[in-house]
């Protein structure tokens, strides 16, 4: 069962060797198939490596999609939840460090794969720090993948953005978006910019494949999922999706 937050395989260990004093594992876990998993939020910060299968992870700054082969990053005590696309497996670490103070996801490297799965193998609490030192040093040299979905952090904006995550087929244009803001066109596009990380149009098209994974995953032919996330044409859909998710819509409705 995929239980985003639950900790499946509790880590302790006892000795007087000095070096416990180094971080330890918290918690570890295999998952498999899916669940989605409602808002919750623990103290320790939580390691998602997906071997197969795509999940959404979203917090109040914005969502997240991990597709197979990435690792995610979510720190502790932010609340979350947690939503499986296709069936999902894979390996969860939980760790009392905020080793990032942000969500993010990136392509795993190969020593930080081989260091996930050596942590899932019986081992001196000396060894198994020395392995998470070395994880901790992967995550924080990791390259972030434009797969996140900012939210804004302005009340107005925010608002906004949750609105169009949801729908974006019914984004309107930049000049209306302003309006409905109460800011002019270049203010907006200004503070759009600084509270995201990317202007509006570019948001709207990763909002769109976003949303366009949600739909792909409950059997909505592509042709309909191009319209109802706001694409004029399937083609210009396809393109934006590859861009993205380095496959086409049909392929990863079928399972890649």
């Amino acid at each position: 069962m995929f239980q985003i937050g639950q900790k499946a395989m509790a880590l302790s260990f006892a000795s007087s060797d000095p070096e416990q004093a180094l971080e330890q594992p918290a918690g570890l876990q295999l998952f498999a198939e899916q669940e989605e998993v409602g808002w919750h939020a623990h103290q320790e910060s939580q390691l998602v490596w997906v071997t197969q299968g795509c999940m959404s992870m979203e917090t109040s700054r914005g969502r997240w999609l991990v597709p197979a082969g990435r690792m995610g990053w979510f720190p502790g005590r932010e609340p979350h939840r947690g939503r499986v696309l296709r069936p999902a497996s894979g390996i969860s670490l939980y760790v009392r460090h905020d080793w990032l103070s942000y969500p993010t996801v990136f392509d795993g490297s190969e020593l930080g794969r081989a260091l996930l799965k050596a942590l899932l193998q019986p081992a001196a609490g000396a060894v198994q720090a020395r392995r998470l030192a070395a994880l901790a040093d992967e995550v924080r040299l990791a390259k972030a993948l434009s797969v996140g979905l900012p939210l804004a952090g302005a009340p107005r904006l925010k608002r906004l953005c949750e609105t169009l995550a949801h729908d974006p087929a019914k984004a309107p244009p930049l000049e209306r978006a302003a309006a409905q803001v109460a800011l002019s066109r270049r203010s907006f596009s200004r503070h759009f910019k600084l509270e995201t990380g990317m202007s509006y149009g570019q948001w709207l098209q990763l909002a769109r494949v976003h949303q366009s994974l949600v739909l792909l995953a409950e059997g909505v032919r592509v042709g309909d999922v191009a319209l109802a996330v706001g694409y004029d044409s399937v083609s210009a859909f396809c393109q934006a999706f590859r861009q993205l998710m380095g496959l086409s819509p049909k392929r990863w409705q079928s399972g890649g």
